[in-house]
């Protein structure tokens, strides 16, 4: 039984390890896609963007992003994040 334990505790210790080990960088694809957000901030864009995340009102800045750039979801998040 101990035996059967041990495996069993082993495994998931392996899963964990590989799940945590896993790549945490962007595909290129969204590497392409953050960059492609990020240039298409104008002046404007960034002061009403900085002000939005300074408001607490994230969610909506990367609404306007969205809107502005065309980019997806998580390139949105990304930019946003790093304001």
């Amino acid at each position: 039984m101990h035996f059967i334990l041990g495996i069993v505790i082993a495994l998931a210790l392996v899963a964990l390890w590989i799940w945590f080990s896993g790549e945490k960088q962007p595909a290129a694809e969204t590497q392409a896609e953050i960059e492609r957000a990020q240039k298409s901030i104008d002046t404007d864009l960034y002061r009403e963007l900085k002000e939005l995340v300074s408001q607490g009102r994230k969610i909506e800045a990367i609404k306007r992003l969205r809107a502005a750039s065309g980019v997806g979801l998580y390139a949105a998040k990304q930019v946003i994040d790093r304001l």
